[in-house]
């Protein structure tokens, strides 16, 4: 798609947020492990982006931070029509703007993480900077749901 996606943010939410302050271990290392997820409403035109991360200091134990965020994008109809393909009820994501939303996904987990954590012995944790690149190497196809 050459032409620009002309697209809004229209509702974030944190659908998932656990804090096991005794499974942190404070001399263990951080692992941080990150999945990116993709969905559409196609009677609004919206693109859901959907972020989880948890935090282990011991690969044995359960994490001690659990953080799944949610954002909703609606997508201007004539940018939707062509990322639409009909005959296979598909909307497909050309990987740089998929990336696009993702960055804006996880930057706002980022700052949901420091408030929930606010206040906490865990506030010094952070999410670190992830290469969305090395996640989405391709484009996105979305298979949306047939209506009954």
């Amino acid at each position: 798609m050459n032409e620009s996606i002309k697209f809004r943010l229209v509702r974030l939410s944190t659908d998932q947020f656990g804090l096991l302050i005794d499974m942190y271990k404070p001399d263990a290392p951080v692992g941080v492990y990150t999945k990116l997820s993709f969905g559409a409403e196609e009677k609004e035109n919206i693109v859901v982006v959907s972020a989880s991360f948890r935090f282990e200091s011991d690969e044995n134990q359960a994490p001690f931070i659990i953080l799944e965020t949610k954002a909703l994008f609606h997508i201007k109809p004539e940018s939707w029509e062509c990322m639409y393909d009909a005959e296979a009820n598909t909307l497909s994501l050309e990987k740089g703007f998929a990336r696009h939303l993702s960055v804006i996904v996880v930057g706002t987990s980022r700052g949901i993480l420091h408030t929930r954590t606010e206040g906490t012995a865990l506030n010094h944790v952070i999410l670190p900077l992830i290469n969305v690149e090395a996640i989405l190497n391709e484009d996105v196809t979305i298979n949306l749901k047939k209506e009954s």
